[in-house]
């Protein structure tokens, strides 16, 4: 079956699918827990992150294009507070990080940093405000404030997430190479020819307040590469997608990491000069990451008490792992240092197994409920045409996810607050 969709009618599918997805689940399944968002502001921010996780958690690039995501070093976990910082070689990077949170940790809790312009797509836009993703102008005057309000919603509610930031600010390409390229010179830097120089304020800040409001253990350097077919720009649309997907985690504890602010930048400069060497190797000798990167030596406690340092596996639709060298997927097994609680790995399979089952099951019931309620139900239709304008008038007053952090904190100084706390 992937094989069939590995052409411009295929990839179109999968647009038309997920977008469609997107729009049906926002207007009928999320727009009518909005009024939550004043009544209940701690069980409003519980279902979305549980419809969202069900929504974003379909791999459906794995079912429909037989893409294969390999993982090696120090894999998330659930239930942990981390700020994961990635090489932007893709617009798709995140897509292909979400299976490997769907299989290791969780989408639930999971939070972007990314820019605004995608806040304004029908369907997705909606979704991910009401998901409090945190949506940057890339205008410092504007972000600076935009963050601090939105890391004090995130203390108030003692959220615990793990905060996805690509330091590069845009995924890689010929325009912003040459920007990047443009910066180096202003600054005496060297060109990069694999990754982008890194915004170093914007993570500083980041990483700095995560640190003051406690919502942070951990920092997971992520290096992705794509060994055979990177998926530039319209690349996805004509079908084109990697066979094969590579991430490496490097996990560096808080008390690792600098304090001062010029540190905290030097740190993050590093890290991407260690990137470009790195995938300069990884492209042009065509060794996978894990030879060159090298293992973690050390296991990296978290705060649950559990480990998590994995060697270099694939994952399967049945949530176990298997060889890289095995290029047909044959049932010999990994050597998998993974240390989850009691179960070990057979716990991750199980949860993976869930996750899969939950997710099929949304989608399934989505469809079939979108499909009978527009044809048969009059008030159905009526429904979307509200929830299409609400959100729609949403955007004028910053988006559902400053409607959000504005209910939250009027109701924090009413009198009849509910739980205000996850």
């Amino acid at each position: 079956m992937p094989a069939i969709f590995h052409n411009t009618p295929g990839a179109v599918l999968f647009v038309i699918v997920t977008f469609v997805e997107a729009v049906m689940g926002s207007l009928i399944v999320l727009f009518p827990i909005l009024p939550f968002m004043v009544l209940h502001p701690v069980l409003f921010r519980k279902m979305v992150d549980h419809l969202m996780m069900l929504a974003l958690g379909l791999p459906l690039v794995k079912f429909m294009f037989d893409v294969r995501v390999v993982v090696s070093g120090d894999v998330p976990v659930p239930r942990e507070k981390t700020l994961v910082i990635m090489n932007h070689r893709t617009m798709v990077d995140w897509l292909f990080f979400f299976q490997v949170l769907m299989h290791y940790s969780s989408v639930k809790t999971e939070k972007i940093f990314l820019k605004k312009g995608p806040s304004m797509v029908p369907g997705f836009g909606w979704a991910m405000q009401m998901g409090n993703y945190i949506f940057l102008a890339r205008k410092w005057e504007k972000d600076k404030p935009w963050l601090e309000r939105c890391f004090k919603y995130y203390k108030d509610l003692k959220y615990t997430g793990l905060f996805l930031l690509f330091p590069e600010g845009t995924d890689f390409c010929e325009a912003s190479h040459k920007r990047s390229d443009s910066f180096a010179d202003k600054n005496g830097l060297p060109h990069y020819e694999y990754v982008l120089h890194p915004r170093t304020t914007g993570f500083a800040f980041i990483l700095d307040s995560l640190r003051k409001t406690n919502m942070i253990d951990s920092v997971i350097d992520v290096t992705v590469g794509y060994p055979d077919c990177i998926p530039l720009k319209l690349e996805p649309i004509k079908g084109h997608f990697p066979q094969r997907v590579e991430f490496h985690m490097q996990r560096y504890q808080l008390s690792e990491l600098p304090t001062e602010t010029t540190e905290i930048e030097k740190w993050c400069v590093d890290r991407w000069k260690e990137k470009e060497v790195n995938l300069r190797e990884f492209y042009t000798e065509k060794r996978s990451l894990v030879d060159i990167i090298g293992e973690s030596t050390e296991s990296q406690t978290t705060t649950n008490g559990t480990v998590a340092c994995h060697q270099n596996s694939d994952l399967e639709p049945n949530g176990n792992s298997i060889k890289c060298g095995d290029s047909q997927g044959s049932p010999s097994p990994a050597v998998d240092h993974s240390i989850v609680p009691r179960k070990g790995k057979t716990n991750v399979a199980h949860t993976h197994f869930k996750n899969l089952v939950g997710v099929y099951f949304f989608w399934f019931v989505l469809t079939v409920f979108s499909v009978c309620g527009l044809y048969f139900s009059v008030i159905i239709r009526y429904h979307c045409l509200l929830a299409f304008a609400v959100f729609f008038a949403a955007y004028y007053v910053g988006g559902t996810d400053n409607c959000q952090l504005l209910a939250y904190n009027w109701l924090k100084r009413s009198r009849f607050s509910p739980q205000m706390t996850v």
